[in-house]
């Protein structure tokens, strides 16, 4: 797993944990917002990322077809 998946993840994770086990954000409305914008980030950045894997794997199977049908 490379880092960039591993902060994700952990991110997450502390995320889920701190609203669901601690009144933190009860206390700080503020740093609650924070912490959403903070998840719509990571799923943007797990978006993108997984966009350019499939046009890579997608670029990769089109372009050994397109070199045995010539």
């Amino acid at each position: 797993m490379s880092r960039r998946r591993i902060g994700r993840v952990a991110y997450l994770a502390a995320f889920i944990a701190i609203q669901q086990f601690t009144t933190v954000f009860d206390q700080y409305p503020l740093l609650e917002l924070l912490g959403i914008v903070g998840v719509a980030i990571v799923g943007l950045d797990a978006l993108v990322c997984s966009l350019r894997r499939w046009r890579s794997m997608d670029a990769t199977l089109f372009g050994d077809d397109a070199s045995t049908s010539e």
